[in-house]
């Protein structure tokens, strides 16, 4: 079934649903394993169409008689005109709202939905028993009530409740109307239908059905300059670059599209103006932490701002609405779904709206990467308060989203202003991720007592690696939005303040996070587009000052982006792909990282070196002939018809004896075990390499390598490939040192001089690169000893798929002391590696725990479907069903059920068996033919496999 979502409104930490069918009739959206309470429901906007999996609630209470429990959704896009399937089921009712309390008004043939052509709060109610006695207001809890008193000093059932405080129900108003259950007083003997109403948010569009007039004047400027304004609210001396130019331009009352980079000092330019307006600047803002931060940092520099959000109790809400219409607030912050809300368009109809400020604009474009549908509703509060200047404020716009938001909010083009993307300051780098937890202590390791960012892909990454960081000594603290606010707050402070040296998050943290002294920021995986990597990597740097950005992903990352691209919305999952594409791109790219992430954002960038990314650090780098490893890796793609990827690929030139690699009889390729010189990492450093310069293609969905032109070319003779060699191409803070093990001399070398070896090369040669070869009579397996930013810790380790024997040690031919200390270094890095197996087993025994539960849930559904089987047999006409339910196969569909021919009821026989004249004959034709009779025939979509 598909609905129209018409109402949207809060519940606890979720929402109430009101949506309409294709046949107009409303309904309730229930989500079927979640409390709406407990913060489900928000995935739904108020426009949105979705097609529903859906089954009516068994016991629905008042006032919520449409209730229909939703099992599986699937959001299809935002409705082109919302108001028209409104119009199409109905039309505003003469009078107010009050015909519907005073009795008057019964469902309509559409349903439950009903438009009040005048505004209006009932005096009394004939629905109710005392029709002489006006109704009490109940502002107890969260929601506005009308109740009506009792004699005994009680109130009745809730009449009309508001989610939010309003002093009248406004005209245009859609209400939805439930039919309650019958419900009698012990001393009236009568029985009579009641109906009960709730405000959806949702505004017939007609002006001149409304009784609103909108009065705006336009605000007065008062007498402080800018400059002034600056120094002594603010604090600061100077203006930012650009900063003075906008905040001119709004306050001689013209509207703007602002465009900085995060940290630019977006938030001062509506803010001063808002000081110097006389009247209310209205800031919409997207997440209730942004604006509560916000919120508290202008209260104590002594500035008037509040917010109204779901956080606030309801007498603060009452307050603040009643302080904003006597224009004792400068700043009020709102989410764009509070701002539609009609008891906030009423009190700002009342109040002296000067600006609306509308941050993270690109929200509003269908073309932005965080696309949101209640932005687009902002377009109709603009038209309501002409006079206000608007002010449109983003870090992340394209081009093309530039132009959707301006045509959105009709600004003029002279009227943008577009700051530089470039951060100087900040080194950006990209790494392959192999061991996540090793190489996320060995950067923060190199950033010692220095504050930082990581990011998660998914709220259980963050907290696995959090717990993990902290257990080796590292101070850090999670967030995610899963994290109660208390907690959430807690941990942000903790960080801000400097109580904790890093914070370990999901894209949930960062937005308006005001610490200046972030000296990285590491991405644990993939982002979903470049405008998300440029907004979190420029919460590093603020002061000025350098601070690193590494970016470790691998191709699982996309997986993880691909499941949520496909849990959004159909509409989007295009543009959705074209960004992480785009980003995929610009990561396998060799041109400078700077260069390629200004020229998405439309900006040219001239120099050609920006000496601040690894691409750019890796083009003084000497290159080395990498020709003989691209052609096996190249040959082994083809030889396994191009359908598999890198690691597949990998295991293959390793010789693995994988089980994938046996079935699918890759162990007996000409490519099988001829790569066996080059590590696991090492390979994958070059398969790297080969998409980036181009011999490679990856198929995003599948994963799968396919071979270029030029991977052809190389592959055929005609190109020589010259690459990076091995761990340079790795991080660059990484310095490596290499150790003859016999005369205890160390032997440096700078980045280029490492990694892969050159297959021209002797052997003797090859033992200098990033594996030493110690001098033996006997073949010994190479010990890689790294030194990490010149620090005197040293860590010993055994590379993968490799195994040490003490028997190599009588290979060494070392003396007994060096034996020993041969010894005390493996056991170093054995008890470090134990740490780890520990630290894992931790792991899987929640695993374990958590599959137990599961496993106790799958046993107490199997009991209710062992119930359904018995039904399924004595349909069959079985005569001792329960004596043969341990031989019951429960399949997905249809249901499966395995039974003995001897318990088959004869007669049912006769009646479905027309060839075979009794079970005996069955029984003879299934021994000599092994097969069931054709005559045999399935009942109910059950199959029966006979035994």
């Amino acid at each position: 079934m598909k609905v129209l979502i018409v109402a949207k409104t809060r519940m606890g930490g979720g929402a109430c649903i009101g949506a309409i069918t294709e046949e107009g009739e409303s309904v309730r959206l229930i989500p079927f394993n979640e409390d709406p309470h407990d913060g489900a429901n928000r995935e739904y906007e108020v426009g949105d169409i979705w097609e529903i999996s859906y089954k009516p609630a068994k016991s629905p209470i008042p006032p919520h008689m449409e209730d229909v429990v939703v099992y599986e959704k699937h959001r299809l896009g935002t409705a082109n005109n919302s108001i028209d399937s409104i119009e199409r089921f109905m039309s505003p009712k003469n009078g107010p709202p009050c015909g519907l309390y005073e009795g008057l008004l019964q469902s309509t043939e559409s349903g439950a939905l009903y438009i009040a052509e005048q505004n209006g709060v009932p005096p009394y109610s004939t629905t109710f028993w005392r029709p002489d006695q006006p109704l009490v207001r109940d502002t107890a809890g969260k929601r506005v009530r009308y109740r009506y008193p009792t004699e005994n000093g009680g109130c009745t059932l809730t009449f009309v409740g508001f989610q939010e405080p309003l002093e009248v129900i406004p005209a245009g108003t859609l209400l939805r109307i439930s039919l309650a259950h019958w419900w009698r007083l012990e001393d009236t003997p009568e029985v009579e239908e009641k109906c009960y109403a709730q405000l959806s948010g949702w505004f017939y569009q007609e002006e001149p059905k409304r009784s609103i007039e909108v009065k705006s004047p336009p605000p007065q400027r008062l007498s402080q300059t800018p400059p002034e304004v600056l120094k002594d609210v603010f604090g600061y001396d100077q203006f930012r670059p650009l900063q003075e130019k906008i905040i001119n331009h709004i306050l001689n009352r013209h509207d703007a599209l602002i465009v900085l980079p995060t940290g630019g000092g977006k938030s001062l330019c509506y803010q001063l103006p808002a000081l110097i307006f006389d009247g209310v600047t209205v800031v919409v803002s997207p997440l209730i932490s942004l604006m509560q931060d916000q919120v508290m940092q202008l209260q104590q520099r002594g500035i008037q701002s509040v917010f109204l959000n779901s956080t606030v109790s309801n007498p603060e809400y009452v307050a603040t609405m009643q302080r904003v219409r006597q224009g004792k607030v400068k700043l009020l912050y709102v989410a764009p779904e509070t701002l539609v809300r009609p008891e906030i368009l009423l009190m700002l109809d009342e109040s002296n709206v000067a600006c609306l400020a509308i941050d993270e604009a690109h929200c509003i474009s269908q073309w932005g990467h965080d696309f949101r549908p209640e932005y687009r509703q902002l377009v109709s509060v603009l038209e309501r308060f002409e006079t206000a200047v608007c002010v449109a404020l983003t870090a992340t716009a394209t081009p093309r989203v530039r132009e959707d938001i301006k045509k959105s909010l009709n600004i003029k083009e002279d009227n943008e202003f577009i700051a530089s993307f470039d951060r100087e300051n900040l080194f950006m780098g990209i790494e392959l991720k192999g061991r996540l937890l090793r190489q996320t202590v060995t950067f923060l390791n190199a950033h010692r007592d220095e504050s930082g960012i990581i990011y998660c892909q998914t709220k259980k990454q963050v907290e696995s690696l959090s717990r993990r960081l902290v257990e080796r000594g590292i101070s850090a603290l999670p967030y995610h939005a899963d994290l109660d606010s208390a907690t959430r707050k807690q941990n942000q402070e903790a960080f801000i303040n400097g109580n904790t040296r890093v914070i370990v998050a999901t894209i949930a943290f960062g937005m308006g996070i005001d610490k200046e002294d972030v000296r990285f920021v590491l991405h644990a995986g993939l982002p979903q587009n470049p405008e998300s990597y440029y907004q979190e990597i420029g919460r590093a740097g603020r002061d000025g000052h350098q601070a690193e950005c590494l970016l470790l992903f691998n191709y699982s990352d996309i997986d993880t982006i691909h499941h949520f691209i496909d849990q959004g919305a159909s509409a989007e999952r295009e543009g959705r792909l074209d960004r992480l594409q785009t980003l995929i791109e610009w990561t396998n790219s060799i041109e400078c990282r700077r260069k390629g992430l200004l020229a998405y954002f439309g900006e040219q960038y001239e120099k050609q070196n920006c000496g601040m990314c690894d691409n750019c650090r890796k083009a003084e780098m000497e290159r080395v002939d990498l020709t003989k490893p691209a052609h096996k890796f190249l040959s082994c793609i083809i030889e396994t018809k191009e359908t598999f990827g890198v690691d597949h690929i990998i295991k293959v030139l390793r010789g693995s004896k994988a089980r994938k690699v046996v079935n699918n009889r890759h162990n007996q390729l000409s490519t099988y075990g001829t790569g066996r010189e080059y590590d696991r990492t090492q390979w994958k450093h070059l398969a790297l390499q080969f998409l980036q310069h181009g011999l490679l293609n990856r198929d995003l969905q599948h994963g799968s390598l396919r071979l270029t032109n030029n991977g052809h070319a190389v592959l055929k003779g005609e190109m020589q490939f010259m690459g990076l060699p091995g761990d340079a191409a790795d991080h660059i803070t990484i310095e490596l040192t290499t150790y003859d093990m016999t005369s205890g001399e160390s032997n440096e070398h700078s980045h280029e001089k490492h990694g892969f070896m050159d297959e021209n090369r002797s052997k003797e040669e090859k033992g200098k690169g990033n594996q030493t070869y110690l001098p033996s009579s006997q073949a010994t397996k190479p010990i890689k000893l790294y030194k990490i930013n010149n620090e005197i810790e040293e860590t010993l380790f055994v590379p993968e798929e490799e195994t040490f024997d003490s028997s190599e040690f009588e290979a060494l031919n070392l003396s007994f002391e060096e034996k020993i200390d041969s010894c005390a270094k493996v056991m170093k890095n054995l008890k470090a590696q134990a740490a780890e197996l520990d630290a894992k087993c931790e792991i899987l025994q929640e695993e374990i725990q958590e599959l137990r539960k599961k496993k106790q849930a799958i046993e107490n559904n199997r009991k209710g479907l062992v119930e359904y089987v018995k039904s399924i047999m004595e349909s069959l006409g079985l005569k001792k069903a329960g004596n043969i339910l341990h031989r019951v196969t429960i399949a997905q569909s249809p249901l499966t059920v395995e039974v003995n021919i001897e318990e088959l009821d004869p007669k049912w026989i006769k009646k479905h068996v027309s060839t075979y004249p009794d079970k005996r004959a069955i029984i003879d034709h299934i021994k000599e033919t092994g097969e069931i009779p054709n005559g045999v025939k399935p009942i109910q979509n059950t199959h029966l496999r006979v035994s």
